[in-house]
């Protein structure tokens, strides 16, 4: 199918090291590490996983060559690849198939 794939949006699953809190801060730390790769229509973080703070979120793209960039990125330099300045990625992986949640994501806050 050569590049069908182009121009869908595309989504990539993220583990760290570190707990990721269900906030703006944490979001915009997300959105600043991640849209060097193309254009953040999405982030989902968990409230909860387990009884306790997530240590994963996705990140979903508008296409998937921006996903394919930070798969890349993440191969060449895991080991520097950091939400914020501390907290360090540890998984990366395409969701190819994922289908768009239909669990309520919160809503935008306007503050």
């Amino acid at each position: 199918a050569g590049n069908a794939s182009a121009g869908k949006c595309c989504t990539v699953h993220v583990n760290t090291r570190g707990a990721v809190d269900c906030n703006a801060a944490t979001k915009q730390k997300i959105r600043e590490r991640f849209e060097k790769f193309g254009s953040v229509t999405d982030i989902h973080i968990s409230l909860f996983h387990n009884g306790s703070t997530p240590k994963h979120f996705n990140v979903t793209f508008s296409d998937s060559d921006a996903c394919n960039r930070c798969l890349q990125e993440w191969q060449t330099h895991h080991s520097s690849f950091k939400i914020g300045n501390d907290n360090a990625v540890t998984r990366l992986k395409l969701y190819r198939d994922l289908v768009p949640f239909s669990m309520p994501v919160e809503p935008p806050s306007n503050t």
